[in-house]
Formats: C-alpha cells, structure tokens, sequence
C-alpha cells in the first residue's frame, strides 16, 4: 500500500480514487462553474429566491372587506390575578402582631375617593365600592391609559 498523506492526529487523506469518484457522482467542475449535484439539477419548491430577486411576504393588514378570523377562545382559560386596593398604610411588624379583631387600619385615600383595580400587577382601571344583594362590588368608573402613574391620575 504506498504512503498516503495523514494530518498531524494520524488520520489520512482521501485517495485519488475516491476523490475521481466523489468528482464523477458529482459532476466535474468545469473552469468557472460551480459542482453540479445529481440532486441539485432542478431547485426544490421550498429553495430561497434567486439572488437579486425581491422576497414575498403575505400581507399584515388585511384587505378592505377581507373577513378576519380571531381565536380568542382560547385566552378564555388564562388565569389573571386581579387586586383591588382600597389604599395603603406602613405598618411596623409590632403593629402587625398587635392587630386582632376590630382593629382599624387608618389607609391613605378618603372614604369616596376611587379604588385602583390591578390585573397581573399592572394598574388597569379605578372604580367605587357599591354594594348589590348585601355584598360589595366594585363598578369600574375609568380605565386607565398605559402611561398614566399608577400614584394617581394624569397632572
């Protein structure tokens, strides 16, 4: 067997007969052309766009009078963590332990003064206490808009 090249671990190089064969199945480069594959002669459907050509994309907007179908079906069954906040206090954890039944928590807003609504922690809207069939609710007065401080409303 004559000597055949190797790279520094040990490996050796292909053969002249195996690089005469991988040039016969894949077609001889001519000077200037690239290697024609037996699987390449014709591009698959799913090839990119030739280059130079400009790439198509459906369109984002739908059409005038083009039915659009929505599927919010299945945002029915996400669970949203909702918090109504009548106001706030600080309190030390002495005054914490010291609270039992009966006890007053003095809070920062005035009695009328609107509830903030909070849905995943993002201030949503404000609303009144009512109460219906002797239970309280809450009727939402005013949604509140993405850049509005949740301390209160736009100065």
């Amino acid at each position: 067997m004559p000597d055949q090249p190797t790279d520094p671990k040990g490996a050796r190089g292909p053969t002249e007969e195996e690089i005469e064969a991988l040039l016969k199945q894949y077609g001889r480069k001519q000077e200037g052309e690239a290697f024609a594959s037996p699987a390449s002669a014709a591009p698959p459907a799913s090839a990119p766009a030739a280059v130079g050509t400009p790439a198509q994309f459906p369109a984002l907007v739908p059409e005038a009078g083009e039915k659009v179908e929505h599927h919010f079906e299945m945002l029915l069954d996400v669970p949203l963590k909702v918090r109504i906040e009548l106001g706030r206090c600080r309190l030390s954890v002495q005054d914490v332990l010291e609270l039992g039944r009966g006890s007053v928590v003095e809070l920062d807003k005035l009695a009328g003064d609107p509830l903030d609504i909070y849905v995943n922690d993002r201030l949503l809207a404000r609303g009144e206490v009512l109460v219906q069939h002797q239970s309280f609710c809450v009727r939402i007065t005013d949604m509140v808009g993405p850049k509005e401080p949740e301390g209160g409303k736009k100065a």
